[in-house]
């Protein structure tokens, strides 16, 4: 019996060893494609007020949970990427001047005095 437990222990030991390592709920999951990272995070009850959703990037994980990215400045001006979806701007939203899905817009200006309110949302 303790022999059997040991050949578990290992067998089991070694095939977690080897598994890929995969982002968890509240886990840290990265984004190459736009050089961000964040937290995997459930997007039908918390909001990500720190950056915006990014799918697919916390594989072992229900749908609802994907990646909350780190806010982004935008590229050649002024501004913050935000998930459109969930924030509001003071001004209007600028195209093509941040990484990530058509949902994610820069908001430009500083962003305390731009961006007016974030919602839960999936």
């Amino acid at each position: 019996m303790q022999l059997l437990a040991s050949v578990f222990a290992i067998v089991f030991g070694a095939a977690v060893l080897l598994s890929p390592t995969q982002a968890s709920i509240n886990g840290a999951c990265k984004v190459p494609s736009a050089s961000v990272s964040g937290h995997c995070i459930n997007s039908t009850s918390t909001a990500c007020c720190i950056g915006y959703f990014t799918a697919n990037y916390c594989p072992d994980d229900p749908t609802a949970v994907k990646c909350c990215t780190q806010f982004q400045p935008c590229k050649g001006v002024t501004g913050t990427c935000v998930d459109k979806r969930y924030n509001t701007c003071k001004t209007a939203f600028l195209n093509d001047k941040c990484p990530g899905g058509d949902n994610v817009k820069c908001c430009p200006g500083d962003w305390l005095d731009t961006v007016t309110s974030c919602k839960i949302g999936h």
